[in-house]
């Protein structure tokens, strides 16, 4: 039995067991107990224990393996997207090099208003 401020009719020799504040007073116990047991019974019914022990726990899924490889190496999102259209990257480089080559050095030499006098 814990020593407490009531054990005054224990004969004993030591006065500081007899005279010390109680080691775990009533009013502390208690709710160190509950919170133990796992506190106040909901009248709702809804367990937030067990809410939380299936929102942590992820479900066992047969087919990850089987799928893992469509989000993996040459088939993840970016490298899907990216070899859509694999050419129009080049395509687009030569069709602008062409237009320039073409604004700068294919000049029409003949004035389309005279040629009837040069022939």
């Amino acid at each position: 039995m814990l020593p407490t401020r009531c054990d005054s009719d224990t004969t004993t020799s030591n006065w500081r067991v007899q005279d010390s504040p109680p080691l775990f007073p009533e009013h502390h116990t208690v709710p160190v107990l509950r919170a133990a047991q796992g506190g106040k019974a909901n009248i709702t019914g809804f367990s937030m224990r067990a809410f939380k022990e299936a929102a942590g726990s992820a479900r066992y899924d047969p087919w990850e393996r089987a799928d893992a490889w469509r989000t993996q190496g040459p088939f993840t999102r970016w490298n899907r997207f990216r070899n859509t259209l694999p050419g129009l990257g080049t395509a687009t480089v030569l069709f602008a090099g062409y237009c320039t080559y073409e604004h700068f050095f294919m000049h029409d030499e003949h004035h389309h208003g005279e040629e009837a006098a040069h022939h």
